[in-house]
């Protein structure tokens, strides 16, 4: 029964949804008709306004209701809408073409954007059309135009510029006076063209680089000095005018008066040159000159330009330094003086000068300065020659309190002079001619050679040294050093950190000089070793005589043995010799024995 009942429901069912598919064909035609009828865009409008319109709510109850009528009225409407919706938009298409033309457009901007923006990132080298100083330097790498332009710029700065004047002719070229372009920074500057702002500028600069030129001006430096050298040539070369000058000579300085006459314009010249090598324009220029009078005597600047004060000799102790002392100059006569001088009308005027001594001299200063002693040696004399202990003690005088700064030389013969009687020198025994006689300045050889010993301990270079005729009776061979003023001297530089002062005496029958200064942190100690090789012996020489009887003999002279050596300097640390140098390979001859005859 049931089941009957159940089958005739569906058949009604299946019944009623046939009518309601005729119904919704029927509502289908009704709409096609209506949108016939009325303008596309109030139906885009109505179907817009009622799919908005839509219950939510109600097709998700008919959906929980199962009810097969209102789910396939609901299936329709949402066809028929897509229907409308698709026929709305293909209308909207065929009647709106501005829409395919505005989407083209856009898309080529960004394609032409996306190009350019990429040309701007990869592209390495300057855009077209840009120039520096009119050379073309377009398309080319950083490396490449500085290339070009020093290239160019080559024959610019070897390019003479005639400088001309009443036939008389000179040149400079830019390179003369330092002139250098900013090649590099203006080359930088124009690889920076289309890549320094923002893209919009940046693509902006870079498409106008390809219509219009850009053209960078070249900058450039000078050497102000030799430019202002080069002129004041100039000016000496075409001027007539005669400046007045002074100039010292010895012991005066003279003044010379100057004249009148033309100079060249120094400044138009120098404008004139700079606007050429700017313009790179290297046609002669010609020199404009005004007539002048020569500038008056400023005495009072000559006189600040001489006049020097003395300066005292001092020294520091952290660190230890020696100040040398310094002399003066000044004029002989008052400024007022002077004045007066120039008022007389004379071509040159002379003033004398004088020196200023200072008051504390370099050898004046104490052996506190100089606190450490280097060397010291010892040799002896027979009291009893007078004359030869005044020689002695003269040239020992004129060494005594010496300082030898780093660097300097000294000179025997220099310090001592020349051995005259006006210098108090006095006659006693000399070597000559193979025996001693008397001579002027005898024995002054002694205090060379006790100098020279200390030079060499305390570790000075030796520059210049000879060795005596005949050996010393009061050094060993190897350890002396003879002199002759104009012919022979001895010299010795200080080599070391801090200067050196000497202290000699002659006292007593002891010779007795001293090397001060500042020990080295490992001050060696240094001595001489002498080698000798051979000994030479005298011969015996017979000198015929009447003041002796007919076969009488007397020794005059009875000779002294000669021989070879080679002397060394030894070096020690700590006692240990860690150097050995030749000074010197000597040869002494021997002093002949002298025997009178009477004949």
């Amino acid at each position: 029964m049931s089941v009957s009942k159940s089958k005739m429901q569906n058949e009604n069912d299946l019944d009623n949804n046939e009518n309601n598919v005729d119904i919704m064909e029927e509502k289908k035609e009704d709409f096609d008709k209506l949108f016939e009828d009325k303008n596309i865009v109030k139906v885009k409008e109505k179907k817009d306004e009622k799919i908005e319109n839509i219950d939510d709510t109600k097709i998700v109850e008919n959906e929980k209701n199962n009810d097969p009528i209102k789910n396939v009225e609901s299936e329709e409407e949402n066809i028929e809408d897509n229907n409308e919706y698709m026929v709305v938009k293909e209308e909207a298409k065929k009647r709106n073409p501005i829409f395919y033309i505005l989407i083209a457009f856009f898309s080529i901007i960004i394609i032409l954007l996306s190009i350019i923006v990429c040309y701007n990132i990869f592209y390495k080298k300057i855009f077209s059309n840009i120039y520096i100083s009119g050379i073309d330097v377009s398309n080319l790498t950083k490396e490449e135009a500085i290339n070009k332009l020093n290239s160019e710029l080559e024959s610019v700065l070897n390019q003479e510029i005639l400088i001309q004047y009443d036939g008389k002719e000179s040149s400079i070229k830019p390179s003369d006076i330092g002139v250098v372009y900013n090649v590099e920074d203006v080359v930088e500057e124009a690889y920076r063209i289309g890549r320094i702002g923002n893209i919009f500028e940046n693509n902006y600069n870079m498409v106008k680089s390809f219509f219009v030129d850009t053209n960078l001006d070249l900058q450039y430096e000078y050497e102000e000095e030799k430019l202002d050298n080069f002129i004041a040539e100039i000016n000496s070369q075409f001027s007539s005018l005669v400046p007045s000058s002074y100039e010292i000579l010895e012991d005066k300085v003279i003044i010379k008066k100057g004249t009148r006459g033309i100079e060249i314009k120094a400044d138009v010249l120098k404008e004139n040159l700079l606007e050429s090598i700017n313009n790179r324009n290297f046609e002669p220029i010609q020199v404009g000159v005004i007539v002048s009078e020569p500038a008056a005597i400023d005495i009072e600047k000559i006189h600040d330009e001489v006049y020097k004060a003395p300066v005292d000799a001092y020294y520091s102790t952290d660190p230890f330094e020696i100040h040398e002392s310094e002399d003066g100059l000044d004029f002989e006569i008052s400024l007022d003086e002077a004045k007066a001088l120039l008022e007389t009308d004379q071509e040159q005027y002379e003033i004398k000068l004088k020196v200023l001594k200072p008051s504390v001299t370099t050898d004046q200063i104490g052996t506190e300065a100089f606190p450490d002693l280097l060397a010291t040696c010892t040799t002896t004399y027979i009291t009893s020659k007078v004359g030869r202990t005044t020689n002695l003690k003269l040239a020992s005088s004129k060494i005594n309190g010496y300082v030898l700064m780093p660097g300097e030389t000294f000179s025997y013969n220099d310090v001592v002079g020349e051995r005259t009687v006006e210098a108090g020198f006095q006659m006693a025994g000399v070597y000559s001619n193979g025996q001693e006689v008397e001579g002027l300045g005898g024995g002054i050889c002694q205090i060379s050679s006790t100098l020279y010993n200390i030079a060499v301990k305390s570790n000075l270079e030796i520059v210049e040294r000879e060795n005596h005729l005949f050996l010393t009776g009061y050094l060993p061979a190897g350890q002396d050093a003879t002199v002759v003023y104009g012919s022979i001297d001895f010299k010795f530089k200080n080599t070391r950190d801090y200067p050196v002062k000497i202290v000699s005496t002659v006292e007593g029958g002891y010779v007795t000089m001293k090397m001060y200064g500042l020990k080295e942190e490992n001050e060696p100690t240094i001595t001489f070793e002498t080698v000798y090789h051979q000994t030479l012996y005298p011969e015996t020489v017979y000198q015929d005589t009447t003041t002796l009887a007919p076969g009488q003999t007397r020794i005059q002279s009875s000779g002294r043995n000669g021989c070879k050596s080679t002397t060394y300097k030894v070096v020690r640390q700590n006692g240990v010799a860690v150097s050995r140098t030749e000074l010197s390979s000597d040869t002494y001859r021997a002093m002949d024995k002298i025997v009178l005859r009477g004949v």
